[in-house]
C-alpha cells in the first residue's frame, strides 16, 4: 500500500513517521481511535481521484481532513484500522475572488488567514464563525455548517457555501450548483457565470449531500463562497443584561428591522476568553453580553444612513428597557469588532489556563433558548465532574428564523477520554436536550449516534445514500454511525 500512495502523490508527500499517526489517532473528542497507516498529501484533483480509485481496489478507508490541529470533534479520528489520512492542507488556490459577483472560489487547504486580505483586496468579507482557530480551512467551515456572524447575509442552512467540486467515494467527479456546466469553469467565467448558485443541477441540491456529512461522502476539490461587501461606515455595540430573554427578543428585532449585520449573544465567561483565554477573573454563566454592529454599505449618504439606523437601534433598545454601550470589560466596540473579523491569534480561545472547551451545541426555536439554558445548568452545575467554567453562545442563524445555541464547557484536558465521567454526563446531557425538543443538526463523537440512531426512516436513508456514493465503504466509515 505503501507503494501506491507513494506512486499517487510522491514519497514527500507520503508519511507513516510514528509520532505523526499517533498524532491523528486521536483528538479533543471521546472518540476512540485507531492508529492510521499512512498520512497523503495531494496537491491536485487528479491525485485526490486517483487516491480513491485506489482506496477502492485495495479496500483501505480514507479520513479527509484540511484543518490545521487541534482538532475538537472527533470526526477526523479513524475508527478502524490500516486507514489513510489525506491531509488536504497543502491545497491552497485561491482559484477566483469576484468583487462584483461578491464570491470566492478556493481549494480546500486555503484558510480564513490566507482568505481574508484576498477578500479585502476586492472590497469583500467573509461571512466567518465567531473567531476560528488558526489554520481553518474555509472550505470546511462552510461543510461543517458553521453558524456564521452575521445572520442578515443568512438565508439558509447551507449558507455561505455556493457551489463545489467533489470525488465520490466511488471515485466519480461531480460538480454542484451552476459550477456544474455545461464546460469547466474557465469557459463558464467567459460566459459570464460565476459560481454562485447554489442549488443544481436540475431541480437537486446535491451540495446539501456533502455539507454535514464528516467526510462519508467523498473528498471537495474546490469550494466557493458568497461574500460580503466591506462597510463604508459602521458602529458595533455592547448590551448587557442579567435577563437572557428580554436579551434574545432585543436580538430577534434588531435583525428582524435589518439594523445589524454581526450580531451575537455571550455570556460573561465565553466574551472573557474571546478577549483573554487565560483570564483569571471569575466570570458569571448568567451574565449575557449583546454584541452587534450597524453598518453602510451605499456610496449615497452613508453617515445619514447610519446615523438613522443608530436611532432606531435606540430605540429597539429603549423599548427593551436596555442601553446600547461602546466599551465592555474595558475593550471599546471597535476592537472586539476587529477581532471577530478575523480567527484567534495565537492557541485557539477554547484552550487556555490549563483547559480546554467540550462542545455541545444545536438549534432550537428562539422561545425556547432560555428553558433549555436554565435546563443544562441545572443538570451540569450538580455533577461532581463539573466544568471549571460553563460559556454559552447564542447566535442567531437564518435571518433569525433560527438560533445556534452552543455550551462550552471548560474542563481539565485529562477529563476528555473515552469512558470518563464527563463523557456520561454529556450523553445524558444530550438524551435530555433531544426529549425537550433541541435538535442536532450537526452530531459529533459519541453523541452522534445518539441523534442519528433517534429516527430511524432517516437513518435508513442516510446509509442508502452513503451506499450510492460510496458503495465500498471506504470514506470515514463509523462517522454519523454510517459503516
Amino acid at each position: 500500500m505503501e507503494n501506491i500512495l507513494s506512486d499517487i502523490v510522491g514519497k514527500a508527500s507520503l508519511s507513516i513517521r510514528e509520532e505523526e499517526l499517533q498524532a491523528y489517532s486521536r483528538d479533543l473528542s471521546f472518540m476512540k481511535g485507531s492508529v492510521p497507516f499512512a498520512v497523503v498529501r495531494p496537491h491536485s484533483r487528479g491525485e485526490i481521484q486517483e487516491i480513491v480509485r485506489a482506496a477502492n481496489r485495495e479496500g483501505f478507508a480514507l479520513v479527509p481532513v484540511s484543518s490545521a490541529p487541534p482538532h475538537f470533534r472527533g470526526d477526523t479520528v479513524p475508527q478502524v484500522g490500516e486507514a489513510v489520512i489525506v491531509d488536504l492542507s497543502e491545497m491552497k488556490r485561491i482559484i477566483r475572488v469576484d468583487g462584483r459577483h461578491k464570491v470566492a472560489l478556493m481549494e480546500p487547504g486555503v484558510t480564513f488567514e490566507e482568505l481574508i486580505p484576498e477578500l479585502e483586496r476586492a472590497g469583500l468579507r467573509p461571512n466567518m464563525p465567531l473567531m476560528p482557530k488558526p489554520g481553518k480551512s474555509v472550505v470546511a467551515s462552510v461543510l461543517e455548517r458553521e453558524p456564521p456572524i452575521m445572520p442578515k447575509y443568512h438565508w439558509d442552512n447551507s449558507d455561505p457555501l455556493a457551489c463545489l467540486e467533489v470525488v465520490f467515494g466511488t471515485g466519480d467527479i461531480f460538480r454542484t450548483g451552476s459550477a456544474a456546466g455545461p464546460g469547466s469553469l474557465e469557459e463558464q467565467w467567459e460566459q459570464g457565470e460565476f459560481q454562485k448558485i447554489a442549488e443544481g443541477p436540475g431541480q437537486a441540491s446535491f451540495h446539501r449531500l456533502v455539507q454535514g456529512a464528516q467526510g462519508c461522502i467523498g473528498i471537495v476539490t474546490w469550494g466557493s463562497i458568497r461574500c460580503a461587501r466591506i462597510p463604508i461606515i459602521e458602529e458595533p455595540f455592547f448590551v448587557a443584561s442579567r435577563d437572557i430573554r428580554n436579551m434574545v427578543e432585543l436580538a430577534y428585532w434588531l435583525i428582524r428591522l435589518r439594523l445589524v449585520d454581526e450580531c451575537m449573544l455571550l455570556n460573561q465567561v465565553n466574551l472573557s476568553k474571546l478577549i483573554d483565554p487565560a483570564h483569571s477573573e471569575e466570570a458569571s454563566p448568567k451574565l449575557w453580553v449583546l454584541f452587534f454592529n450597524i453598518t453602510s454599505t451605499s456610496a449615497y449618504f452613508p453617515e445619514e444612513q447610519i446615523s438613522q439606523k443608530v436611532e432606531d437601534a435606540k430605540e429597539v433598545c429603549k423599548r427593551a428597557g436596555l442601553e446600547m454601550g461602546k466599551a465592555y470589560m474595558g475593550l471599546s466596540a471597535e476592537a472586539f469588532l476587529r477581532r471577530v473579523r478575523n480567527p484567534f491569534t495565537g492557541q485557539c480561545w477554547k484552550q487556555g489556563d490549563g483547559q480546554v472547551s467540550y462542545d455541545v451545541f444545536f438549534l432550537t426555536s428562539r422561545q425556547r433558548i432560555e428553558t433549555l439554558i436554565d435546563l443544562v445548568l441545572s443538570v451540569v452545575l450538580d455533577e461532581p465532574c463539573r466544568p471549571v467554567e460553563i460559556g454559552i453562545y447564542v447566535q442567531p442563524v437564518v435571518q433569525g428564523t433560527c438560533w445556534h445555541l452552543e455550551f462550552n464547557l471548560f474542563v481539565d484536558p485529562s477529563l476528555i477520554a473515552p469512558l470518563s465521567p464527563l463523557a456520561d454526563l454529556v450523553c445524558r446531557l444530550v438524551r435530555l436536550l433531544l426529549q425537550n425538543g433541541a435538535f442536532f443538526s450537526r452530531p459529533y463523537d459519541i453523541w452522534a449516534p445518539l441523534v442519528v440512531n433517534g429516527d430511524a426512516a432517516s437513518f435508513f436513508a442516510m446509509k442508502r445514500v452513503k451506499s450510492i456514493f460510496d458503495p465500498k465503504g471506504i470514506m470515514n466509515p463509523g462517522k454519523l454511525n454510517l459503516w
